[in-house]
């Protein structure tokens, strides 16, 4: 599922799973300049996600997500590809990353506005800092 069909798709009155959240790849061997730090993040917000996917009933047959680990693929992905991608998100700001996974948390299944609420919380700009100019973003 893409980056914009899965936003589409949280906005949506099926719920909101928050994979598209972080709209957020199967890569998970930390690579070319992806900080632990990073990957801890991603990792984070992705079980947070696909945790809320699972509790709005957007995993399992049938549904945007076959199984927990298909979710889990998807946003890890689109938050490496998009939401967070490693050359313009160096490092982490725990309490905002903090506030972001509770954002995840208590997003309400099939509620648009409060979905684009927690987009923005969890944007790049809130949760990551330094980029490849080596200035601060969000923090």
């Amino acid at each position: 599922m893409s980056t914009t069909r899965t936003w589409i798709w949280m906005a949506g009155t099926r719920g909101v799973a928050l994979s598209a959240l972080l709209a957020i790849g199967a890569d998970l061997s930390g690579c070319g300049g992806v900080t632990d730090a990073r990957v801890a993040a991603r990792n984070r917000a992705s079980k947070a996600a696909c945790d809320r996917a699972n509790a709005c009933g957007s995993i399992g047959p049938g549904q945007t997500y076959a199984d927990y680990q298909s979710c889990l693929s998807v946003v890890n992905g689109d938050i490496d590809g998009t939401i967070w991608p490693a050359g313009q998100c160096q490092q982490i700001n725990q309490q905002n990353l903090d506030v972001c996974i509770s954002a995840i948390n208590g997003t309400q299944c099939g509620n648009g506005l409060n979905f684009l609420i927690t987009l923005g919380t969890c944007s790049s700009q809130n949760v990551c800092i330094g980029g490849p100019d080596g200035g601060a973003n969000g923090g």
